[in-house]
């Protein structure tokens, strides 16, 4: 299994009309290791709430890697 990826490098607007998200608001690193900081598109907790102004998906940045339970 690979340990070195990288970001995904595009401009905030591509970025936008490829996943439907916002740009995050902290900077991902462009290299990602494991236990390195790096840049995830997922759905937002708050979607299950039917409020209309909650996106779909949002990009946070956020630790990765293999961890003990």
């Amino acid at each position: 299994m690979c340990a070195h990826y990288e970001t995904v490098r595009r401009t905030r607007d591509k970025f936008h009309e490829i996943f439907d998200a916002e740009w995050p608001v902290q900077e991902p690193k462009p290299d990602m290791w494991p236990a390195y900081e790096g840049l995830f598109i997922r759905r937002p907790p708050e979607l299950e709430s039917a409020d209309e102004a909650v996106p779909a998906r949002e990009a946070v940045v956020g630790r990765w890697g293999w961890y003990p339970p």
